[in-house]
């Protein structure tokens, strides 16, 4: 997937970046990713921004990865309102864990390296930052 397909707008912008998603033009039901029909009731759904932030539903520590991915990771549901819950890599130390209910928001950053040693970049999930400059249930990485 692009990073055109998967972010609504420019991703690098300074705001940061927000995940496009869809909402269905007959019933209403918001999508993510973005799709051209509602799978719900077959009308025409328009693509939207998804929230930037959300709160953490559910997650899990993948130990097990393939090989091009640098470490151990944790994977979360992400509920970013609309009764939309993404599933993306979560940003926290390695000696952390996330917890459940904690604010995140959406961050560019490196997934993996390729087989020829180019960075693949998308979207992972980071604690939102209080004022204070600390994440809000875990420390980013």
């Amino acid at each position: 997937m692009l990073l055109q397909d998967v972010f609504f707008g420019d991703p690098f912008d300074e705001e940061g970046p927000r995940l496009k998603g869809a909402r269905c033009a007959g019933c209403g039901k918001t999508f993510f990713p973005a799709r051209a029909m509602c799978s719900q009731c077959g009308a025409e759904a328009t693509p939207i921004a998804l929230r930037r932030q959300g709160s953490l539903y559910s997650y899990t520590f993948v130990a097990r990865h393939p090989e091009f991915y640098q470490r151990p990771y944790f994977l979360g549901w992400m509920d970013l309102g609309d009764n939309v819950r993404v599933l993306g890599q979560l940003k926290v130390p390695s000696d952390g864990r996330p917890h459940i209910g904690a604010q995140f928001e959406v961050v560019l950053d490196e997934l993996f390296t390729g087989g020829e040693g180019e960075r693949i970049v998308g979207f992972k999930f980071a604690p939102v930052r209080n004022r204070e400059g600390r994440g809000g249930g875990a420390e980013s990485a």
